[in-house]
């Protein structure tokens, strides 16, 4: 009988002014959790040839160590509103992101008209 084990990874994107306060040992998070900006997550994208997160080295494989290689439980990001268009990179790391769940987190308003909804749908 086989079984299989994972531990409940979470993202979470943050603005990078905020990120030295996750750094803060009063704020606890758990053994699979990831705090990351967006200008990290976007600088990590892999290039297109390389979606499935091997790249081809002589006759090895190098597998790329990336957010974008492992499964997550929960993705949250914060400051939704900048995803709004798909063609920016931020909705662009935010679509090749593996997750279970995705929470999209503002204080802005992000729905103006309901065709500014599909574009958040189309993210999850």
């Amino acid at each position: 009988m086989a079984y299989e084990t994972y531990i409940k990874r979470t993202l979470t994107s943050i603005k990078k002014s905020i990120e030295d306060k996750f750094h803060d040992d009063s704020i606890n998070t758990l053994p699979g959790d990831v705090n990351a900006t967006t200008s990290t997550a976007t600088a990590d994208l892999p290039p297109e040839e390389d979606d499935a997160g091997l790249r081809e080295e002589s006759d090895d494989y190098t597998v790329y160590t990336s957010l974008f290689t492992g499964l997550f439980y929960r993705v949250v990001y914060d400051e939704a509103y900048k995803v709004k268009n798909p063609k920016t990179m931020n909705a662009i790391a935010i679509e090749k992101l593996y997750a279970l769940k995705k929470w999209f987190i503002t204080a802005t308003p992000i729905v103006n008209r309901v065709s500014d909804l599909l574009e958040y749908l189309y993210l999850l």
